[in-house]
């Protein structure tokens, strides 16, 4: 956090960069500095807690898709088993997607269909926030340059409640 602090409102941290990437080609973010967050120890972890699935911001969207204890939500499961392709899948990670608040990603979507909460931290120290208050329009979210998302946890919804994730994606035209 110190290093994002020292280089101020224009760098942007990186894990996978499935969603920052695109945007800097786009020319919509143009961070000066990139500060990669991989090696963070304790942020890639997907548990089930008292009635929660905690997802670690650095939990890559396939090892959701792979993981039992993410099966609980079966929509959570499949919203990671349906994004992009195997490549963007094995690096994206959830933190970033809702970090980046893309309105054409899936996580955002799905999520706001559950009692979701974005846990962040940075120099004032953790907040937790509904991820209705998180996102707050396109591209934009209550994130503050020098905070962090550290994790997303999605109340376990009760017994006999249903869901179901359908992407209608694009694709190039076949000759």
């Amino acid at each position: 956090m110190q290093l994002l602090q020292e280089l101020g409102e224009e760098a942007k941290l990186i894990a996978g960069g499935q969603s920052l990437i695109p945007l800097m080609k786009m020319r919509l973010a143009r961070p000066a500095a990139l500060i990669d967050i991989n090696h963070i120890a304790g942020l890639s972890g997907i548990e089930r807690h008292d009635g929660e699935l905690r997802l670690g911001a650095l939990a890559r969207h396939a090892d959701i898709e792979a993981s039992s204890v993410a099966a609980a939500i079966p929509i959570v499961h499949d919203c990671a088993a349906g994004i992009a392709d195997i490549q963007v899948r094995n690096m994206g990670t959830i933190g970033g997607s809702i970090a980046e608040a893309d309105p054409s990603g899936d996580w955002g979507a799905v999520l706001l269909t559950l009692e979701t909460l974005v846990r962040s931290f940075g120099p004032q120290g953790e907040r937790t926030v509904t991820l209705e208050e998180f996102i707050k329009d396109a591209y934009t979210t209550v994130l503050g340059h020098d905070e962090l998302v550290r994790e997303v946890i999605v109340k376990i919804p009760p017994k006999h409640s249903g869901g179901a994730f359908v992407a209608f994606k694009r694709s190039a035209a076949a000759d």
